[in-house]
C-alpha cells in the first residue's frame, strides 16, 4: 500500500481505519482518530502525526506501511521484506514490533493473540529472531519446514543456498 504523500501520517493511518472490518463495528471519526493514533503508537511515529507523508524516511515509510495494516485489525498480515532498506537500527525497531504484534501486544489488544503472518524477508538475521516456524524455497519448491534452530543446520537448505561444497 502506498501512502497518501500529501496527507498527514495519522490521515494515512485513520484511512485503513475506515475499512469494511472496522466499520462493521460502527467506529466513526474519535474512535478512527484514537485508534490511528494507537497503530502510530505501536509502529514509533505518533510523534510524527501530523507531518506529511512525504517527509518520512524510507524507515519511517516502512512504519507507516505497518501502522497502517494493524489498524485494519486483520487476521492474516502478509509482509514482503518489511525489513528492506532499513538500517540495522531501523530493522532492530521494526522486528520489535512485528514480534510485539504477533504475541499481541500493545496494538493486540484488539486480538487476544497477534494476526497470523506471512513474512518473505532476506535479511535472515533479524527475521530468525522473531518467528516460530520458516519455510524455504528454492525455484518454487518447499525445501525445509522447522523451527529456525533447524533450519540453519538443514543438510537441503545448505545445499541450496552454499552448494554442495565440491569443488
Amino acid at each position: 500500500m502506498r501512502p497518501f504523500r500529501r496527507l498527514p501520517i495519522i490521515a494515512n493511518v485513520m484511512v485503513s481505519c475506515l475499512s469494511p472490518r472496522s466499520m462493521k463495528r460502527g467506529e466513526w471519526v474519535k474512535k478512527v482518530e484514537a485508534k490511528a493514533m494507537d497503530a502510530l503508537e505501536f509502529a514509533g511515529i505518533s510523534d510524527m502525526a501530523l507531518e506529511k507523508a512525504s517527509t518520512l524516511s524510507q524507515g519511517d515509510l516502512k512504519r507507516l506501511e505497518v501502522a497502517r495494516a494493524v489498524a485494519t485489525e486483520p487476521e492474516l498480515l502478509l509482509l514482503d521484506e518489511p525489513f528492506g532498506g532499513l538500517s540495522p537500527a531501523e530493522t532492530d525497531l521494526m522486528a520489535k514490533s512485528i514480534a510485539r504484534l504477533h504475541k499481541g501486544g500493545r496494538f493486540g489488544r484488539l486480538h487476544s493473540e497477534g494476526p497470523a503472518m506471512i513474512i518473505i524477508e532476506h535479511k535472515l538475521q533479524a527475521l530468525m529472531k522473531i518467528v516460530d516456524r520458516v519455510i524455504v524455497l528454492n525455484y518454487c519448491e518447499v525445501v525445509a519446514q522447522c523451527s529456525p534452530a533447524e533450519v540453519v543446520q538443514h543438510p537441503a537448505v545448505i545445499e541450496c543456498y552454499l552448494g554442495k561444497g565440491e569443488i
